[in-house]
Formats: structure tokens, C-alpha cells, sequence
């Protein structure tokens, strides 16, 4: 068993399998992914559907999914580490930024990255970043991002591509409750980047 920095789990095989020796795992839930993420560097049996992976999420050429991995009776796995999203936000914590950008033009799959700063103004990045927002995007005529931040936290200060816009008034959009709406421009690559800052 073994992890990269890109936050996926494999096995380097025995012997090599259609002239491949290195497995890509799939699981279905973070649960399942922490729980193996333990037995790194242990010897491990893995069962699953293999397939290959043919798309740019995939980091070997041949992955198994759906994965079930029994360890060896030597293994002595690691603790399993806690639900990131099951740890509160922290209580001071008074406010973060969310930028947001788009691959490409009507790229409803937003790249995010949170963050804040420490008091001596390092950047702290803030993960997992779904514990901290809420978006959706609605395509009605023109394109909308609805963004929701944190229980307990407001957006404000919009910037899309860097200038300041404003949120739509609710009675001009499509109802999403406690959620502000940005109406974004045609045919541009999108950066939107606000505020959530504490009530």
C-alpha cells in the first residue's frame, strides 16, 4: 500500500497484471478511503472491478474499483484519521475567502480553494473546502452561481475576474433559499472570489 501527495491510494503488485504492476483504488466514501489510507505500507490482498483508467483523474493506467482491501496478519496500520467533517469550524475563526474559477467558458465545475490568514498574516488554507461552502450553478437564458457560506457565516464583498459585482436582488431570481446569487458574464472564464465573514 502506498499515498501520493495527489490524494489517492494504490498497491504495487507482485507480479505485474497486463504488463502493469502499479493499481489506482476507487472507493465509494471518505470512510472507506481513511480506513485504507491505515494500512499504508502494508502488505495487503485487494479485490474489485479492475478497469482502465483513461481519463486525466486517473494516475495509473489500470485502477480497481469499488475496492475491498484485507490487510496481512503482520500489518500494524495506523490510526485512522478523524472525519474532516465531522471537526467544527473553529470558533475563531472570524472570516475567510473563497475563490472559485472555471476551466473553461460555462464551466459548472468550479476549482475552490479557501483560505485565511494567521496573525501574522500566512496564508492558512482551509479543507475540506465542502465544509465551508455551499454552490450550485443554474443556467437559465444566462448563467448563475448561487454560493451559500458556513452556518453562521455571510458572504460579502463579491469580485468577478477582479471587479467588484453585486449579488442579484431575490425578487430578479430563481428562488434558492439562504443562498446569494451571481449573475456571471457570457462567454468568459470565471474567477469569483467573496468574503464569509462571521454574523
Amino acid at each position: 500500500m502506498y499515498t501520493l501527495p495527489q490524494k489517492w491510494l494504490g498497491v504495487k503488485l507482485d507480479a505485474p497484471v497486463c504488463d502493469e504492476q502499479n493499481l489506482q483504488l476507487i472507493f465509494n466514501d471518505g470512510d472507506q478511503f481513511r480506513q485504507v489510507k491505515a494500512l499504508i505500507g502494508c502488505k495487503v490482498t485487494v479485490t474489485g472491478e479492475l478497469y482502465k483508467g483513461v481519463s486525466g483523474e486517473y494516475w495509473t493506467k489500470l485502477a480497481v474499483d469499488d475496492a475491498e482491501v484485507k490487510s496481512d496478519a503482520s500489518c500494524k496500520p495506523a490510526p485512522v484519521e478523524p472525519d474532516p467533517m465531522k471537526v467544527p469550524i473553529p470558533e475563531t475563526l472570524k472570516s475567510y475567502t473563497v475563490s472559485m474559477s472555471a476551466n473553461t467558458v460555462y464551466d459548472s465545475d468550479f476549482q475552490v480553494r479557501i483560505w485565511t490568514e494567521d496573525e501574522k498574516g500566512r496564508i492558512v488554507h482551509l479543507e475540506p473546502w465542502l465544509k465551508y461552502l455551499n454552490y450550485g450553478v443554474i443556467t437559465l437564458g444566462a448563467e448563475f452561481l448561487s454560493v451559500q457560506c458556513a452556518d453562521g457565516f455571510v458572504e460579502k464583498h463579491f469580485l468577478e475576474n477582479g471587479t467588484a459585482i453585486s449579488a442579484v436582488p431575490d425578487d430578479d431570481r430563481w428562488k434558492w433559499p439562504n443562498h446569494k446569487t451571481l449573475a456571471l458574464k457570457e462567454n468568459v472564464k470565471e474567477v469569483v472570489e467573496f468574503r464569509c465573514e462571521r454574523e
